[in-house]
């Protein structure tokens, strides 16, 4: 069964720990976002405010799509006919692609940036 919230995540470099920018639900009638209060958390005051803006979502207020935002869907690759990517959601325990379970199993992660989407473990 695949989780119906998962948080993003960020680091300010790629070995340091991961700060919650806000949290990603699948509801029955599409997409809802929920940004973090980190930036309020006096651990992370040496961060610029920059670091918790999520580029195409708030930063401050809740969110609510019928589709996947784009900050998310522009992260999954647009070349999903090509066999590598179908052995990579094979590997990922998925018998085809679906857009949320492909959300929640992949991580979202590039090689770019240091944003990932994990789990909800609340």
């Amino acid at each position: 069964m695949v989780a119906n919230k998962v948080m993003l995540v960020a680091g300010y470099t790629r070995d340091s720990i991961r700060i919650p920018l806000g949290t990603l639900e699948k509801t029955e009638h599409g997409y809802v976002w929920e940004p973090s209060r980190a930036r309020e958390d006096e651990t992370y005051a040496f961060l610029p405010d920059r670091f918790f803006r999520v580029p195409g979502l708030s930063d401050i207020e809740r969110m609510e799509s019928v589709e996947l935002f784009d900050f998310f869907k522009h992260r999954i690759t647009q070349n999903r006919r090509t066999q590598e990517f179908k052995d990579m959601v094979k590997d990922m325990g998925m018998e085809e692609y679906e857009e949320w379970e492909y959300v929640v199993r992949s991580g979202l992660t590039k090689v770019t940036d240091f944003y990932e989407v994990v789990e909800c473990t609340e």
